[in-house]
């Protein structure tokens, strides 16, 4: 297989080529313009010549007294000084007198001039033929062919080069590019291309750098994500595994009743966990609402808040709704929707002590509809608030209440994939979780 053509030589090729052609279309232009322009030139001459001619044989009158001699003399000095050969003719075509210039060591034209002579306007039986002349193009059309030539070779080879350079110039971000592509494909993600200017290579090298940083994030996100699952997961399946072992050993009935139940709590937050991950990945993957219906968030947030009421009777929690006076409507999945206010009322009453309050409330801000809700509890310290919609992220505060540490990232999963936003502030005084989605039109 032959070796493939570089950039740098074809380019230089091309340039070359395109200098070549526009010598030769010069000198097609040259070859086309010149001869006549010359040719007009010496006719010009000619004429010239021929009207002196006519009017020196008037003034000497000489044609009228019939002496050969004195017309050959006339017509040699005539030649002579003006650098023509001359014939003179009668009415029959008889020479009656001519001079040429054939001795003579000077380069000539080839034209040739026909001249009535007498006075102007009146029949005039005789003529002269004039011809020679100076060759007007004769050296210059010479002179200018070399000096084309020249010029032409030097404007290839000079094409040549420019392209050389320019292609090196062109060529380098690309090798670059090519460069750090081939080290992320063997493993190196870490590689990024030297983005120097503002040319479209090397926007075409900052957006590769940005699709790598890209890749990269997701490769450690997929990687945390990983070791996390198999940590979450691994925890529980190896006390399953100590209990299921003790149950083998244990003595008496009830120690394997408190075994087998203490089991099958591990094995159901396992069973959570799986689903949540799931749950997340679909999320995830689909990246928007396939079918989305109409969804009142108002009836949304009763529903969420009745089917809580129980639990939060229990846990002797205040749990309280507050809706807007107009309607609020969204897009979307009604679904998901319920999940992701579902998962933030749990996380409110999870983390709100006995006698503690949570309020869900919806509103209308602008043309985004606001889901909040806000409760009086722990809070969240403000080290973990970037962080709290990170898989597995469970700060020190909640590491003594069970969980898998995947409700607010499929929260913010959901959202995300309807286009909206979510938002979280906390202090001492509590926390407050606030979701902006696009209010149906």
């Amino acid at each position: 297989m032959s070796r493939p053509i570089s950039l740098r030589t074809r380019l230089s090729r091309e340039y070359a080529g395109i200098a070549l052609l526009t010598a030769l279309l010069l000198g097609a232009i040259l070859a086309l313009v010149l001869p006549p322009f010359f040719t007009q030139l010496e006719m010009t001459y000619l004429q010239d010549a021929g009207r002196s001619l006519n009017a020196r044989l008037g003034d000497t009158r000489v044609l009228d007294r019939n002496d050969d001699a004195a017309l050959q003399s006339e017509i040699e000095q005539f030649a002579q000084i003006n650098r023509v050969s001359v014939s003179i003719f009668d009415e029959t075509g008889a020479v009656l007198a001519e001079y040429s210039l054939d001795d003579v060591a000077t380069t000539i034209s080839d034209e040739t001039l026909t001249q009535p002579l007498g006075p102007e306007g009146s029949p005039s039986l005789l003529h002269a033929e004039i011809s020679g002349g100076p060759d007007a193009g004769a050296g210059l059309i010479t002179s200018i062919a070399w000096a084309w030539a020249i010029a032409g070779s030097l404007a290839v080879v000079i094409a040549a080069l420019f392209g050389y350079i320019l292609a090196g110039r062109v060529s380098a971000p690309i090798a670059e590019l090519t460069r750090a592509s081939g080290e992320m494909a063997a493993g190196d993600l870490s590689v990024r291309a030297t983005v120097k200017g503002d040319t479209e290579v090397q926007q075409l090298a900052s957006a590769f750098n940005d699709m790598a940083e890209g890749i990269e994030d997701t490769f450690d996100s997929l990687r945390r994500f990983t070791g996390d699952a198999a940590h979450e997961i691994g925890t529980p399946l190896t006390a399953l595994q100590a209990d299921l072992e003790l149950a083998q050993d244990a003595s008496s009935e009830t120690h394997v009743r408190e075994l087998l139940e203490r089991s099958l709590g591990h094995s159901e937050r396992m069973g959570k966990l799986t689903r949540d991950l799931l749950a997340l990945s679909r999320l995830e993957s689909v990246g928007a609402v396939s079918e989305q219906q109409q969804v009142d968030l108002k009836a949304l947030a009763e529903a969420t808040v009745d089917s809580a009421s129980s639990r939060a009777e229990r846990a002797g929690i205040n749990l309280t709704v507050q809706q807007s006076s107009e309607e609020v409507w969204t897009l979307g999945d009604p679904l998901a929707l319920s999940r992701a206010l579902g998962n933030l009322v749990d996380n409110a009453l999870k983390f709100t002590p006995a006698g503690g309050k949570v309020n869900v409330s919806v509103d209308r801000e602008g043309d985004n509809a606001l889901l909040r809700v806000a409760d009086n509890g722990l809070g969240i310290a403000e080290k973990d608030l970037p962080l709290i919609f990170e898989r597995f992220h469970r700060s020190r505060s909640a590491a003594a209440i069970p969980g898998s540490g995947l409700g607010l990232a499929i929260v913010k999963a959901i959202v995300d994939v309807h286009r909206g936003e979510i938002t979280v502030s906390s202090d001492e005084s509590g926390t407050v979780f606030e979701i902006r989605l696009p209010v149906a039109q």
